[in-house]
């Protein structure tokens, strides 16, 4: 189910609420303390959250994109494995990155005719292959050479967000919010207190 609260704004304030913020935001941008500390963690915290659940919303389907595969014959002298053409040791295929994935969750191969709908987990491993230009995040396998991966995908729009996920978010927003507002919330009393101190000084001195 979709939530009704379908900005930042209103995810971050059910956060404040929560740890007895009285203020609220307008806009993650004003400038405020609450909107400073927010707008430093609001896109970490997400994420984090997406990546750690298998939130049905954030799943993706994607074909990969094959990069480097290994001989069919395997590496038989003459043939010599190269790092520059060939998938690192053991594996058979090298695909692209999602580029707007934050976890993958499986990897399936596609049949000729129709899509392989086998629900064996096939191994796969996510690597940096620097032999590229330039060096990128890479999926390796031994299943190919046309596959299919699923995983949870970034998401920014809060439209889409389920409302099961904005009452997570909100917490984890709470959880890292708490210690970094009662930290400011301290000083700003300190100072007010400092103030009508120096205050309370000046009027003895001219009494």
């Amino acid at each position: 189910m979709t939530s009704s609260i379908t900005s930042p704004e209103g995810i971050i304030n059910l956060a404040l609420g929560r740890i007895k913020v009285p203020r609220r935001i307008n806009s993650i941008w004003e400038g405020s303390r609450e909107s400073k500390a927010s707008l430093d963690i609001f896109g970490q915290t997400r994420d984090d959250l997406l990546r750690t659940q298998d939130w049905p919303f954030a799943r993706r389907d994607t074909a990969l994109v094959l990069l480097k595969q290994a001989p069919a014959g395997g590496y038989v002298p003459p043939t010599q494995w190269n790092p520059a053409t060939n998938p690192p040791l053991p594996y058979k295929f090298e695909y692209q990155y999602p580029s707007d994935s934050l976890r993958i969750r499986s990897i399936r191969a596609v049949g000729l005719f129709l899509v392989n709908y086998d629900p064996r987990e096939n191994r796969f491993s996510v690597t940096n292959d620097d032999q590229l230009t330039p060096a990128a995040k890479t999926i390796l396998t031994n299943v190919g050479p046309t596959v299919v991966a699923t995983y949870s995908g970034r998401l920014t729009d809060p439209t889409t967000f389920d409302a099961d996920f904005v009452e997570a978010l909100a917490e984890a927003l709470a959880r890292r919010l708490a210690p970094m507002l009662s930290d400011m919330e301290a000083a700003k009393v300190a100072a007010e207190n400092e103030m009508r101190a120096t205050g309370e000084a000046d009027v003895c001195q001219a009494g």
